[in-house]
């Protein structure tokens, strides 16, 4: 399952040179990521996925004067406690590879805690709407 979100580009995202910054991609693959686990694992396990580990290649400056950033997030791998995805920002003023990230999300217990073993049916899921 790939899920695209477009996300206008605001001028909080910028830093001091015009560019969209860091923590501005953080947040503009987090738009996206939480509307895909949401249509993926539904809300009931949702709240429970937190961020295990990130990792993001910058491929090319984005400016305000591109105006859309283009999220897409796909379904990458399954582990035993963890989902890994692949996900892109574009931007949609010429359609360039702007950034390129793995993000590895866990599923943790009802106290939010300690990771868990993805259920089954959860898993099954998953692996289905990949395909």
């Amino acid at each position: 399952m790939r899920h695209t979100k477009d996300v206008e580009i605001r001028w909080s995202d910028l830093d001091g040179f015009g560019h969209v910054g860091h923590r501005s991609f953080l947040a503009l693959l987090e738009e996206g990521r939480d509307e895909w686990i949401d249509a993926l694992v539904g809300e009931g396990y949702a709240a429970r996925f937190i961020i295990r580990r990130i990792e993001i290649d910058y491929l090319s400056q984005m400016t305000q004067a591109d105006d859309i950033a283009r999220i897409t997030i796909a379904f990458g791998r399954a582990g035993r406690t963890s989902i890994v995805t692949a996900e892109e920002v574009h931007a949609v003023s010429d359609g360039r590879l702007v950034a390129r990230a793995q993000c590895v999300i866990v599923l943790l217990d009802d106290d939010f805690a300690t990771p868990i073993a993805l259920p089954e049916a959860l898993r099954t899921r998953i692996e289905t709407a990949a395909q």
